[in-house]
């Protein structure tokens, strides 16, 4: 924990234009939004216009015409979910300021924080989301706190913190990422930004192997993303032997975003939304790191 009160202050006054929490599915969301509603009414989350709990879209195939028995299809993934989620978060708030269609102009004004509750794990059958933390390991500010805080509560108090230096945009997080705890977390500057910032936690090569990885032309621009890449061609691009692991915190400008929310008319990628769920057409699954 933060030694001093007042090293809260650069973010827990930060305020979210619309938190948007993503979920595998109904019965995992009914659960999180339960929990959202507590802590939005305790005042134990950060200030916000609108708090939304989804299920990710969901196309069920009957397998059998006799007993109609149904399976859910595979989910969207990791992109197609992002993508849903700003589409609804845009549809809302374009609601809010009274327009009768989606308003893409809103992004330019908007802060908004994605947050994928990720998978489900035999040692927690009610969600990642309600894993406890000791307090002393979260960036849950003092003040919201009043129980041992949750993964879900350190998850979105952490991207408040990340997000400190970013006026508008999209932050996509997941409770599935690495989630350090460190007094001396440097949020990136993300004015000027064209595009996406990716975040990485560095790594030993041992560790870094078992992960995804950047590998980048420089400190700043990436050239690919690489997943469980063998130790002896990792040595070869990380001199250091350090790695650059994806902890799966990601920014997203105003301008990508709007290009994102586009895509909900294009097919295929409007697979990935209820939009084209409603249309009957089976999902597209799409990975946001790939």
């Amino acid at each position: 924990r933060l030694d001093t009160m007042d090293s809260y202050d650069d973010y827990s006054n930060l305020h979210w234009t619309s938190i948007v929490i993503t979920c595998s599915s109904g019965s995992v969301r009914d659960g999180v939004e339960e929990e959202c509603k507590r802590l939005s009414k305790g005042g134990l989350l950060p200030s916000h216009d609108l708090l939304l709990v989804l299920d990710d879209p969901q196309h069920e195939v009957e397998v059998s015409k006799q007993e109609q028995v149904f399976h859910a299809a595979p989910g969207v993934g990791s992109g197609g979910a992002t993508i849903n989620a700003i589409l609804v978060a845009m549809e809302r708030l374009s609601a809010q300021h009274n327009h009768t269609t989606i308003s893409s102009e809103l992004v330019h004004s908007s802060r908004i924080l994605v947050l994928h509750h990720g998978r489900l794990l035999v040692h927690s059958p009610g969600g990642t989301a309600f894993l406890r933390l000791s307090p002393e390991q979260t960036f849950v500010p003092p003040s919201a706190t009043t129980t041992p805080p949750t993964l879900l509560q350190h998850a979105i108090w952490m991207t408040t913190k990340m997000s400190s230096k970013s006026k508008t945009g999209v932050w996509v997080m997941s409770l599935d990422t690495f989630l350090p705890y460190s007094c001396i977390v440097c949020p990136p500057d993300t004015d000027g930004v064209d595009g996406a910032v990716v975040c990485t936690v560095a790594a030993p090569l041992e560790h870094a192997t078992h992960h995804g990885v950047v590998i980048a032309n420089n400190e700043q621009d990436i050239n690919k993303m690489e997943y469980r890449m063998p130790l002896d061609e990792l040595r070869k691009v990380c001199s250091e032997g350090v790695g650059a692991v994806i902890s799966g915190l990601v920014f997203l400008s105003s301008s990508l975003t709007e290009k994102l929310l586009g895509l909900h008319t294009v097919p295929p990628l409007d697979r990935c939304t209820y939009y084209g769920m409603d249309s009957g057409v089976p999902p597209l699954q799409v990975s946001f790191f790939t």
